[in-house]
C-alpha cells in the first residue's frame, strides 16, 4: 500500500507581529497605537503621516489584532498542519486496525483447522472402517475355505481307509459288488482350490476413498474463501505464437524450431507465449501447472489485452503481467520489466497458482 504523503511550505514569512514591546516610537518618542500591514510593524501617528509608513495601509493595532485572531489556524492549514494531522490520524487508526484484521484472521484459519481436523478424523474413521470391512469379508472367505478343505480332508480320510479296505479284499465280486467308491470319484479329489491371498484387499478402493475425502477437504477450504479451483484449463491456439506447438487437448504448449502455419491475427503473439482460452474477470481463483523436468520455461498471469508484438508483449515486461521463468535452472520473477531472482529452488514440477481479482493480487506457490 503506498500512502501519499503531504510536503508543507515552510516558508519564514511572518502574518503578524505582535504589539512592540516598546509603548513608544523610537523615531518619533509618540505612543505606537498603528500596524502598518505593508511592512508587518507596529508604528505611531507620525510614522504613517510623515515618516517612512507614509501611503501605506495603516489601521489600528486593536483592529489588526480583531482581525487576525483567526489567522494561526488558517496558517497551520496552509503549510500542512492539518493535512499532516489527518494523515496521523489514519496511520494510528490503521495501527489500531491491523492487529484487529489480524485477530479476526487467525480466528478464521483456527476455525478452519479445527473443521479440517474435524474431517480428517471423520475420514480417518471411515478408512479405518472400510480396512476392517475388506479384513472381515477376506477372513471370512478364508474361514469358509478353511472349513471346506477340513471337510474334504475327513472325506478324504474316509474314501483313503475303505480303498485301504478294497485293496485287501481277494474276492472280485465282492469288489464289484460295493458301491461305496469308484475310480471317477478318486479323479475328482485332486481339484484345484481358488484359494485367497492379501491381494483381495481392495487398496485401490482405500486409496480412491483417502484421495476423495481430501479432495473434499480442500473443496471445504475453497469454499469457504470462494475460491474456484480451474482443473479444466486450455489453452487458445489463436494466441499462440508460431514458434509453439500446441497438444491436442491443448494442455500442453512446447517450444519448436519449425515455425508453424497459423494466420496472423491480432491476437497472436509474435513470441512463444499463449494464453488460456477462458478469461477471468471476478472472483478468486486456484489452479495448478506442470511443467517439464528439464527446460526453461515460462509461466505467468496476463491481462487479455496485454501486447503482442515486441519486447513489451513479452510476460513480466509491462505492466499488465508478470511472469516465473527458469532458465540454466536459476527461477526469475518478472514484473513491470523488474527481475527478481529466487533463491529457491522447487522440488516438484507442480506448481500452482492464486488469483483475488478484486484485490488485484496473484501469488504462486512452489514445492
Amino acid at each position: 500500500m503506498t500512502t501519499r504523503r503531504s510536503t508543507a511550505s515552510h516558508q519564514s514569512t511572518s502574518w503578524w507581529n505582535p504589539p512592540c514591546p516598546q509603548s513608544t516610537c523610537p523615531t518619533h518618542d509618540k505612543v505606537v497605537m498603528y500596524y502598518c500591514r505593508e511592512d508587518t510593524s507596529c508604528v505611531c501617528v507620525s510614522c504613517s503621516l510623515e515618516g517612512e509608513h507614509k501611503g501605506h495601509q495603516i489601521e489600528l493595532l486593536s483592529k489588526s489584532f480583531r482581525d487576525n485572531e483567526g489567522r494561526p489556524e488558517r496558517t497551520s492549514r496552509r503549510l500542512g498542519l492539518k493535512e499532516a494531522g489527518d494523515q496521523e490520524k489514519t496511520l494510528q487508526d490503521l495501527k489500531t486496525d491491523v492487529p484487529k484484521k489480524a485477530d479476526v484472521i487467525k480466528e478464521n484459519i483456527i476455525t478452519i483447522f479445527k473443521d479440517i481436523r474435524r474431517h480428517l478424523d471423520l475420514l480417518e474413521k471411515k478408512l479405518s472402517c472400510e480396512l476392517s470391512s475388506q479384513e472381515e469379508k477376506v477372513l471370512l472367505s478364508v474361514t469358509n475355505l478353511i472349513e471346506q478343505l477340513e471337510t474334504k480332508e475327513k472325506e478324504l480320510s474316509i474314501k483313503i481307509r475303505h480303498a485301504e479296505e478294497m485293496c485287501n479284499m481277494t474276492d472280485p465280486i465282492a469288489l464289484l459288488k460295493d458301491g461305496r467308491f469308484s475310480l471317477n470319484e478318486m479323479e475328482t479329489l485332486d481339484e484345484e482350490v481358488d484359494l485367497p491371498s492379501v491381494e483381495d484387499f481392495d487398496e485401490g478402493l482405500v486409496a480412491a476413498t483417502l484421495y476423495k475425502g481430501l479432495a473434499d477437504v480442500v473443496s471445504g477450504v475453497r469454499r469457504r474463501y470462494d475460491v474456484v479451483a480451474d482443473s479444466n484449463i486450455v489453452l487458445d491456439v489463436n494466441t499462440a505464437a508460431n514458434n509453439l506447438d500446441i497438444s491436442q487437448d491443448l494442455k500442453l504448449a512446447s517450444y519448436s524450431v519449425t515455425q508453424n502455419d497459423r494466420p496472423d491475427t491480432p491476437e497472436r503473439f509474435q513470441s512463444h507465449q499463449v494464453l488460456s482460452s477462458r478469461s477471468i474477470s471476478t472472483g478468486q481463483h486456484y489452479w495448478e501447472v506442470e511443467t517439464e523436468e528439464t527446460g526453461d520455461f515460462r509461466l505467468g498471469v496476463a491481462y487479455a489485452d496485454t501486447d503482442r508484438i515486441g519486447i513489451p508483449s513479452l510476460f513480466g515486461c509491462n505492466d499488465k503481467s508478470w511472469s516465473l521463468r527458469s532458465s540454466n535452472s536459476q527461477y526469475r520473477i518478472y514484473c513491470n520489466n523488474v527481475t527478481t531472482l529466487l533463491p529457491h529452488k522447487p522440488t516438484s514440477q507442480r506448481l500452482a497458482e492464486y488469483l483475488d481479482f478484486e484485490a488485484g493480487k496473484s501469488c504462486l506457490f512452489m514445492s
